[in-house]
């Protein structure tokens, strides 16, 4: 402490240099620091409506790094950008509809976790696709989610039972899907075989479909 005390007592311009650094250097190599460089990266070049986004709808704050300059997103700007505007005039649909694809016997939280998120940062539906042993475990987490039980796992399924459940899966989840704008791939989906092979179908529908789709530890 005396060491420390003595140095910003001679040179306190430098010793917070070096401060500035060391913080530059712990950030830069943070997940958090990815997951903001991602979202700056995503969103600084363009706004909603096609438009330039501005430094300082993101205020972004200078840290420095080995490198150089390190940008750390201003995170309340970000989520404001990303977040539908209340309008009295929409109805129920228009700001977002949300699908989750995930949910098995052992993991219940995380498909509840980001379909709750959704809601929570402005989406006005949420669904949540998992199987039966996750629904009603999932179900009373929360009324504001729409549950659908029509997955299954190996144990559930008979080998001679199997393509024609994995058809009635799949066939169940495209009526649904047109009116999804997006769906998350996933959360709580453990690595059962036959539950991947569905919820594999599943993301080659909603590809050749055009239903932006974001893929969570699969």
């Amino acid at each position: 402490e005396a060491t420390m005390s003595l140095s910003m007592g001679a040179c306190p311009h430098a010793w917070q240099q070096h401060h500035l650094h060391h913080r530059g250097r712990m950030w830069a190599a943070s997940p958090a620091f990815r997951r903001q460089l991602f979202l700056l990266r995503s969103l600084a070049p363009t706004c909603a409506d096609g438009g330039r986004a501005s430094s300082s709808s993101l205020r972004p704050h200078l840290m420095y790094a080995a490198a150089g300059p390190v940008y750390e997103a201003d995170a309340e700007a970000v989520v404001r950008r990303i977040t539908p505007p209340l309008d009295r005039a929409r109805h129920k649909g228009q700001a977002g509809k949300i699908a989750i694809i995930g949910g098995c016997r052992e993991y219940t939280g995380a498909p509840y976790f980001a379909a709750i998120s959704a809601l929570r940062v402005g989406a006005d539906l949420s669904h949540v696709f998992c199987t039966k042993d996750a629904a009603t475990v999932i179900k009373s987490y929360s009324p504001e989610l729409i549950v659908h039980p029509i997955l299954e796992e190996s144990y559930s399924v008979r080998d001679d039972e199997r393509e024609s459940v994995s058809s009635s899966i799949l066939a169940e989840v495209i009526k649904w899907m047109e009116r999804f704008d997006c769906i998350v791939v996933g959360p709580g989906l453990g690595r059962d075989s036959f539950l991947m092979d569905c919820v594999g179908n599943i993301m080659r529908h909603a590809r050749q479909a055009n239903i932006p789709t974001v893929v969570d530890g699969v």
